[in-house]
């Protein structure tokens, strides 16, 4: 139908809805409602009676509700040719080989729009855009990478951090993506997701697999200019650095810091010290995960002995992508543990203390807390903190916790 035959049968049968209607209520009208009777597969397409009352509450409409019947009996017949699907259709147009301008699923930038190292604020000019792939929960997704530069100091701002000279400060996940490698990007979303599914001993390898048998292997996915000429499948080495990123920046933005890593040294060792620095601190607080155990966190091991007899021991927690899957329990050593029963005459304990924690913020069970929970929690440091504090007064000690982003 021509626009004009429409405007015409609008002034000619609906009068009061031809002089009300504006062009946003019924692009959002028409939008809406051929969405929802394309996915009732025709079962409502006539049911003006149950759909109106949504539409009304969903848009919001200012039209009142007999004009809303009226709208619905005008515009039914055309639902089929006006329902479109847009992102279906970028993503199996948006990189046509005859377009000169891409346009991709997603464009990711940087939330800032001023510097934010400069003492006087500059405004960020566009410097580059990469095309790139973005892996989500839903499958592998074209993106625009947008890179912006402070024409002051020439700090390069990307969607997920800022970096200047060799030093890149990681920003928090509003920005909708992590960058995992020079093509590859993955959401929060699939982060999270794999966590759960990674909380239930499945591997990387395994994972990978499933996620490109459902969304890679069988789908046409459009090659992207100045990418490597490969199939965009989810790599374990990928699936691996998106848990250890997305558990770092976790961890730090829930402490209130910023993750900073070396831009100087290999990309394989980056994030390293920021990882140890983590797992050191959970290491003295707990980790959330309770009485978790598989044979990938608990395992028996050989240990060197003075007189060479065998002796057997265990890993009572690791870490996992990044994430520590362990056990509520006394952090009581061995050590220390020897310490106490030559204090008191007793044989020492074979083995660490094997008590659960009442709670993950414990240090020590109720037992040995009260001996050894006035100690410096820098261990294995045999003093007491000083009043008020966690530490005892060695600087190096003291520098710790805020070095970790905590208090």
């Amino acid at each position: 139908m021509l626009l004009h035959k429409f405007v015409d049968n609008l002034a000619q049968y609906f009068p009061d809805l031809h002089s009300t209607l504006t062009v946003h209520d019924f692009t959002r009208f028409a939008t809406l409602a051929s969405e929802v009777v394309f996915r009732s597969k025709g079962t409502i397409s006539n049911e003006a009676d149950s759909i109106i009352p949504f539409l009304r509450n969903a848009l919001h409409l200012s039209l009142p509700k007999e004009l809303c019947y009226q709208l619905w009996h005008t515009t039914q017949p055309n639902f089929n040719t006006m329902h479109i699907q847009p992102g279906h259709l970028i993503q199996q147009h948006g990189y046509s080989p005859d377009l000169t301008t891409k346009i991709p699923e997603y464009t990711l930038v940087s939330p800032v729009k001023q510097c934010l190292v400069c003492a006087k604020p500059h405004i960020l000019q566009l410097r580059s855009r990469m095309d790139r792939y973005l892996y989500d929960v839903d499958g592998v997704h074209t993106a625009s990478i947008v890179t912006l530069k402070c024409s002051g100091c020439s700090t390069h701002y990307r969607p997920s951090y800022h970096s200047k000279k060799k030093f890149a400060p990681t920003s928090h996940l509003r920005t909708g993506a992590m960058r995992i490698s020079t093509r590859d990007k993955c959401s929060p979303n699939i982060d999270d997701s794999v966590f759960y599914i990674l909380s239930a001993s499945i591997s990387n390898f395994n994972l990978a697999n499933l996620f490109n048998r459902c969304y890679v292997d069988d789908v046409p996915l459009p090659p992207l200019a100045g990418a490597p000429k490969v199939r965009p499948k989810l790599s374990e080495v990928t699936c691996r650095d998106a848990l250890d990123i997305n558990s770092l920046l976790q961890k730090l933005e829930s402490a209130g810091a910023c993750l900073r890593v070396d831009t100087s040294v290999a990309p394989e060792h980056r994030y390293h010290k920021a990882m140890k620095a983590v797992v050191e601190w959970i290491a003295l607080e707990g980790s959330k995960h309770h009485n978790h155990a598989c044979s990938a966190c608990v395992r028996v091991i050989p240990l060197p002995t003075a007189d060479g007899r065998a002796k057997l021991g265990y890993i009572r927690a690791v870490v996992t992508d990044g994430i520590t899957i362990g056990h509520w329990r006394c952090t009581a050593t061995s050590e220390q543990l020897r310490e106490l029963a030559n204090v008191d005459g007793q044989p020492a304990p074979n083995g660490p203390c094997t008590t659960p924690l009442a709670s993950v913020s414990d240090r020590f069970c109720p037992e040995h807390h009260n001996r050894l929970g006035k100690r410096c929690v820098a261990q294995p440091c045999k003093r007491d903190a000083t009043n008020g504090t966690a530490t005892c007064d060695l600087q190096e000690h003291v520098d710790a916790p805020p070095a970790l982003g905590h208090c």
